[in-house]
């Protein structure tokens, strides 16, 4: 009885074990084979400077003048454009957008929060009207759009990952801009 005890434990011992190897291969080959398509997709997002995005995108963004590790990207996905550029200001990490868009409901910031708290207000440039977004754990970001003359809209957004509240992303909206050149 015995005997008979330890040759069913040792098969059902071996028939897991053949088991595991099994589902281990299938794991390794899925994720060999997700790793493969992935090197197939390009990066939309590629380093830049503030002169390139002026010279190629017709475009000026000025960021605060006590702004610190300013680095400049251009974000391609089809055939939109979205130039950032990313800095730290008072130990907050900001990033600012600007793109060419159809609507003014098209979100540009990349910040896809729950937002607990958002609220309109005008501003004193040129009709435009800030939209503040932010929620309770701190992120937020400030949306403001221009109309072109050829009906599109020029978006712009301004985000923090941390400390947001209206006063802060107000103060931050104040410090930058965004104009169009020739």
């Amino acid at each position: 009885m015995k005997k008979l005890t330890a040759m069913i434990l040792t098969a059902a011992m071996a028939i897991t074990a053949a088991a595991c190897t099994e589902q281990n291969q299938q794991t390794d080959e899925t994720t060999q084979q997700e790793d493969s398509q992935m090197l197939g997709v390009a990066n939309p997002l590629h380093d830049s400077s503030k002169e390139e995005i002026k010279e190629t995108d017709h475009v000026d963004m000025m960021v605060p003048t006590e702004a610190q590790d300013v680095k400049w990207f251009r974000l391609i996905t089809g055939d939109q454009t979205i130039d950032q550029a990313d800095f730290t200001y008072n130990d907050m990490d900001c990033t600012l957008r600007t793109a060419i868009t159809q609507t003014t409901d098209e979100d540009i910031s990349g910040m896809y929060y729950d937002w607990t708290n958002d609220t309109e207000d005008a501003t004193l440039r040129d009709e435009e009207y800030n939209h503040y977004f932010w929620t309770d754990n701190g992120e937020g970001k400030v949306e403001w759009y221009e109309k072109r003359d050829d009906g599109t809209y020029r978006t712009n957004t301004i985000s923090v990952t941390s400390g947001a509240d209206q006063s802060t992303l107000g103060m931050l909206r104040m410090m930058v801009m965004i104009t169009e050149t020739e």
